[in-house]
């Protein structure tokens, strides 16, 4: 990392040019690499992008009585889930957000709904499965779903069956409703070792329950 003894000539050198960055410090200016940020722009990203322009347009519309309305539900949905002990209470926005781009998920033509749910989601009872098949991780349910709940089914690759999957890692496949015990649904993957994970998510309001890991799939 080079340094530059700021003078006369450049007495405030900062900011970007080409490939590096000048950052003032106590020694002078240090001189570091710049990073370019990769943007793909992949049809998955485009996508979300679009989701969350959707959802940001929908907030903004909202009345006043509706967002208050969405407030009041962030704090009720919060003291209801342990109040300060789990952490601060999210926005009214935050909660909209999150509720919205689920639904948008599950389909890309749906309306965001600008009311809050009546009661919170109290979840589904399934329990699912997985197991690896030829060219896919296959999610076998154990009963139905209740009218209305889809589950979302997750994978994430990992680099063989000793190392462990992280939370935040898991990948959204597909939304499926299970019809009853032995149905089942398969994620066309690539050979290789995927940790599946699922949660119920009520489709018409975007609420959902907790990630729930279903354990290591070794697709052939």
């Amino acid at each position: 990392m080079a340094k530059i003894r700021t003078g006369i000539i450049a007495p405030g050198l900062a900011g970007s040019a080409g490939n590096v960055t000048f950052v003032r410090t106590r020694e002078g200016v240090s001189v570091r690499s710049r990073d370019v940020p990769f943007d793909p722009r992949t049809p998955t990203q485009a996508n979300a992008r679009d989701r969350m322009r959707r959802v940001g347009l929908a907030w903004r519309a909202l009345s006043l009585e509706q967002a208050a309305a969405w407030r009041r539900y962030a704090l009720d949905l919060h003291e209801a889930g342990g109040g300060l002990m789990v952490g601060p209470c999210p926005t009214g926005q935050e909660v909209f957000t999150r509720y919205g781009l689920k639904v948008l998920q599950i389909d890309q033509t749906a309306v965001v709904p600008t009311d809050p749910p009546a009661s919170p989601f109290p979840g589904d009872r399934v329990r699912l499965a997985v197991a690896g098949v030829s060219g896919a991780v296959r999610f076998t349910a154990d009963s139905a779903n209740a009218p209305g709940v889809l589950m979302e089914l997750l994978l994430q690759p990992l680099a063989s069956i000793h190392r462990s999957p992280y939370a935040r890692r898991y990948r959204s496949q597909r939304f499926a409703a299970f019809l009853g015990a032995g149905d089942s649904v398969d994620a066309p993957r690539l050979p290789g070792v995927y940790a599946a994970a699922t949660r119920a998510v009520l489709a018409a309001t975007g609420e959902a329950g907790p990630l729930l890991p279903l354990g290591l799939a070794t697709v052939g």
